[in-house]
C-alpha cells in the first residue's frame, strides 16, 4: 500500500574504528525523482575519502510492503529484505556489484522514537515529520563487494557506532525549502544531534536532542550559531561550545528536485535521467551543474568543548535554494 505522502526515507550510519563509515539512504518515496521507484542509495567511506558507492531503483509495485513499512521486501535481483522491529533493524541487500547485510541493535535504555514534524507552526495542512528510531545502535554485519580493478570478491567486517532515523511528509521540499544541516556531537556515552532547517520564506527551525544511554531530551527551542571556527548551543536542556579543530569534506554531491511531482511530464523525466547520468565519470560530466538543482555534502568535524573535552562530530548539509 502506499501512503499518502510525497516523500519517505530511512536513514542509517555507521562509524567504525578502522576508518570505514557506512551511510544508507533507502527512499521508499524519492523526493528527487519524478518515477514511482524506490531507491536504495549505499556510500562507504575509509579514512574520510569516498571509497564505494552503488545505488539502485526499483519500481514502487514491485516491492512487497508488510505490517506497513516493517518488513519490506524485492525478492528478484536485486533482492532485498528490509525489517524493522522496535529494538532491532535488519537490512540484506545482494546485487551484482556488492552484498550487504547489516544489523542495528538499539543501545538505549530509554528507547522511546521521538517524532517530530518540523512545519507544525508553518502549515497545519503540511506535514515534513522526523523519526528519531536508533540515535545510539550497535551495527554489525558485513559488506562484500567486487573490485573491478583486479576483479575479486573483497570483504569489509561490519562493527561500530550505528544511527538510525526516518523522515516522511507531503511538502514540496524544493518550494519549501531552502536547506538544512543536521550534526551529530559525540561524546564517549553521549550524543547531541542538531539540526537547522531553513525555510525559503526565512524561517528558521532550530532542533536539538540530547541521547544518553539512560534517557533522551530534545528540544526545539535551541539556540544554535554555527560557522567554520565552531558551534555554540543555547537550550533550556544544555549549553555547549565546540571549538573546531580541524574540518573534512567527506563528500560533494549533486541530484535534480524537481518543482513538482509532474514536472513538465515526460521532459522532466528525461532531464532526471540525464542528470543521473551526468553525474558518472563520462563525458556529459560538463553538464552536471546545468542539469542538477541540488547539493548535499558531508563533513565531520574535530574540535574541543570549553571544559577541554574531545568531542568528533559527523554532518549533512543539504541545499535545495541558493
Amino acid at each position: 500500500m502506499i501512503p499518502s505522502h510525497l516523500f519517505e526515507w530511512f536513514y542509517f550510519d555507521v562509524h567504525q574504528q578502522d576508518g570505514f563509515d557506512f551511510v544508507l539512504s533507502f527512499h521508499t518515496l524519492p523526493f528527487m525523482s519524478q518515477f514511482e521507484v524506490s531507491i536504495f542509495d549505499l556510500f562507504v567511506y575509509r579514512e574520510n575519502q569516498p571509497f564505494f558507492h552503488k545505488y539502485f531503483a526499483i519500481p514502487l509495485n514491485q516491492f512487497e510492503f508488510e505490517q506497513g513499512r516493517k518488513k519490506i521486501v524485492h525478492p528478484k535481483d536485486p533482492k532485498l529484505l528490509f525489517s524493522r522491529s522496535k529494538n532491532l533493524v535488519k537490512i540484506d541487500a545482494q546485487t551484482r556489484r556488492y552484498e550487504l547485510k547489516l544489523k542495528m541493535i538499539n543501545q538505549a535504555k530509554d528507547d522511546r522514537i521521538q517524532e517530530l514534524d518540523l512545519f507544525t507552526d508553518v502549515n497545519d495542512q503540511q506535514s515534513f515529520s522526523w523519526h528519531l528510531y536508533m540515535p545510539q545502535a550497535r551495527a554489525e554485519g558485513v559488506f562484500r563487494y567486487l573490485d573491478e580493478s583486479e576483479n575479486k570478491w573483497k570483504e569489509i567486517t561490519i562493527s561500530g557506532k550505528g544511527y538510525h532515523d526516518a523522515n516522511r511528509g507531503n511538502v514540496n521540499l524544493k518550494k519549501e525549502l531552502k536547506s538544512w544541516i543536521w550534526m551529530k556531537i559525540y561524546f564517549n556515552d553521549e550524543l547531541w544531534i542538531v539540526g537547522k532547517i531553513i525555510l525559503l520564506k526565512g524561517k528558521e527551525f532550530n532542533v536539538l536532542v540530547k541521547s544518553l544511554p539512560s534517557k533522551q531530551e530534545y528540544t526545539t527551542k535551541a539556540n544554535i550559531e554555527l560557522n567554520s571556527k565552531r558551534i555554540e548551543i543555547k537550550s533550556p536542556i544544555g549549553n555547549l561550545k565546540v571549538d573546531f579543530t580541524k574540518t573534512v569534506q567527506i563528500d560533494d554531491l549533486r541530484f535534480l528536485v524537481p518543482s513538482f511531482r509532474s514536472y513538465l511530464g515526460w521532459a522532466g523525466k528525461i532531464r532526471e535521467v540525464l542528470a543521473a547520468v551526468s553525474l558518472e565519470n563520462n563525458p556529459m560530466k560538463v553538464f552536471r551543474n546545468i542539469l542538477t538543482n541540488g547539493k548535499y555534502r558531508r563533513h565531520r568535524w574535530w574540535g574541543k568543548t570549553g571544559g577541554g573535552k574531545q568531542v568528533e562530530i559527523f554532518g549533512e548539509e543539504m541545499i535545495l535554494n541558493e
